[in-house]
């Protein structure tokens, strides 16, 4: 797989990212820069690109940066070509047939620097850690309690003891739920004026890892223009209402992970936390180095709440563990405390899209907002091996993802043209994707499983979870289960594989057996 781009690897019978471009000509844009990373990014991609603008799909303008570039500074690299006041940002390996229209209307209603497209996180038996410990390749983002404005963003922080949240950004919506069963799904629609921002930041290299969260760390100084003009947040008409008076606390609100129960607090099991700020004078008339600690307590219920004077802990085995107390005065960012907001009331998102003047649109102006994919829609990122072999099942499934690759399903549930040779009693299960001009051999079966165009299987070859690309050919006896293997390799006789990733041209010898292998040419 490493000798093939990215962005060309076959999921369901098509380039990686034909599906990015089919949601932009979905949503009406007829032109996009494509950034390509490396010259051997750029060269690959031509004649597709070129290929599918001639169809009537997106022109696309390609440009090249430096392979040492990341995300941010490729965007700060064509940010002078960018002339419209609101720009789409979307990663090459996202896979969504999210309306593209619904997420830019938001956006431009609300008058927010950025929206951040957020969805559910997928997790798999062998992404999991083990108790006690941070698992991997997860977000942790603070939400307000409308779900609309995210105060917080980091990934992953396996190194990090403690996370901080900014005080002030607490007090001006009552309090903030830090989720790690949410991710950013690396689709972005940011202002004109994000782009000054980030051009002025050199230093920060990825959006997702570095923009993103300082964005949402400093979002309050450079919201404040923009909030005067939309009729300031909401959150500051009830300043004052739940003030502990004159209180002059930390500017952050620390909320450290301990050493038992849950890698953070209950975020492994419960996967979200909530914390309302409060400084510490205003408890305890302490010195206002405020803290909160979740920790693995053994009550019930599905909140616990505790006073934090220096430090105070609380816990719980339900859905949240809380750290909750009245919001402090301002703290020097221009920020109220408020009574703690309410929830959401049926309607609001409505209202908020119709009424510009709304207070839910005034409080997302000159912040960073946030889009929820809705339920029954599909959202992916193939960012990881574990990914590509589970974005391919999910889009052979009728019932999942296979309309966005524009296929039509037979009556047995499957993906199999005319052009397939089916041996004596060879089997295509449902949830199949078989390519053109494929030859399945006598008493073969293939289930859950992808096939590349030209794959030719022999007798009583067995495929169970398998992609495969172009070209591969599997000899007579051979039983393969969860496994990719690349274009032209080839598996011989009485082979067994599990687990298992073949590169390209690879010839997997006769009768051996490979369990959670990588398999490639040296």
């Amino acid at each position: 797989m490493e000798r093939t781009v990215k962005a060309m690897l076959p999921v369901g019978g098509r380039p990686l990212i034909s599906y990015p471009l089919r949601n932009l000509a979905e949503a009406g844009i007829k032109s996009c820069i494509v950034v390509a990373i490396g010259e051997a990014v750029s060269s690959s991609m031509a004649s597709y690109l070129a290929a599918q603008e001639a169809a009537g799909g997106v022109s696309c303008n390609v440009i090249t940066v430096p392979e040492e570039c990341g995300t941010a500074d490729a965007l700060r690299l064509v940010a002078g070509q960018v002339s419209a006041e609101s720009l789409v940002v979307a990663s090459g390996d996202i896979l969504t047939d999210l309306p593209l229209r619904a997420l830019v209307a938001t956006h431009q209603i609300s008058g927010a620097l950025a929206t951040v497209l957020v969805g559910k996180r997928k997790t798999s038996p062998t992404a999991e850690t083990k108790p006690g410990k941070a698992p991997k390749g997860v977000d942790y983002l603070g939400l307000d309690p409308s779900r609309q404005l995210l105060l917080f963003a980091a990934s992953s922080p396996e190194v990090l003891r403690d996370i901080q949240l900014p005080l002030a950004a607490v007090q001006a919506v009552g309090s903030v739920t830090l989720h790690s069963d949410l991710q950013d799904q690396h689709l972005y629609v940011l202002s004109r004026s994000v782009l000054k921002l980030l051009v002025a930041k050199p230093a920060l290299s990825s959006l997702k890892l570095d923009f993103i969260p300082w964005l949402t760390r400093h979002q309050l100084k450079h919201s404040q223009p923009a909030a005067a003009a939309a009729g300031g947040f909401a959150g500051r008409a009830s300043a004052g209402g739940a003030a502990a008076g004159g209180a002059t606390g930390s500017s952050f609100l620390l909320l450290s992970r301990q050493h038992s129960g849950g890698s953070f607090g209950s975020l492994t099991s419960a996967g979200s936390l909530t914390a309302a700020g409060m400084p510490a004078a205003a408890a305890d008339g302490g010195d206002g180095s405020s803290g909160a600690a979740a920790g693995s307590g053994t009550g019930n219920s599905s909140s616990s709440a505790a006073a934090a004077g220096s430090g105070g802990a609380a816990g719980g085995q339900g859905s949240k563990a809380a750290a909750a107390a009245a919001a402090g005065s301002n703290d020097g960012d221009g920020e109220g405390g408020g009574a703690a907001a309410q929830p959401p009331m049926p309607g609001d998102g409505f209202m908020a899209l119709s009424h510009s003047g709304s207070a839910a649109a005034s409080s997302r102006a000159g912040r960073v907002g946030v889009y929820l994919v809705p339920e029954g829609h599909y959202c992916a990122r193939v960012n990881t091996v574990q990914a590509y072999g589970d974005v391919n099942r999910e889009v052979a499934a009728a019932d999942t993802a296979l309309h966005l690759t524009g296929m039509s399903v037979s009556k047995y549930d499957n993906v199999v043209p005319p052009s397939v040779s089916l041996g004596t009693k060879a089997t295509v299960g449902p949830w199949c994707i078989v390519g053109e001009d494929c030859v399945i051999g006598d008493k073969s079966s293939v289930k859950r499983t992808v096939m590349g165009r030209n794959c030719k299987l022999g007798a009583n070859v067995k495929l169970i979870s398998c992609v495969l690309m172009d070209g591969v050919s599997i000899a007579d006896g051979s039983h393969v289960q969860n496994s990719i293997i690349c274009s032209g390799a080839a598996v011989q006789e009485r082979c067994t594989l599990k687990d298992c990733q073949v590169g390209p041209g690879f010839v997997v010898a006769q009768a051996s057996e490979h369990k959670a292998e990588t398999l490639a040419k040296t």
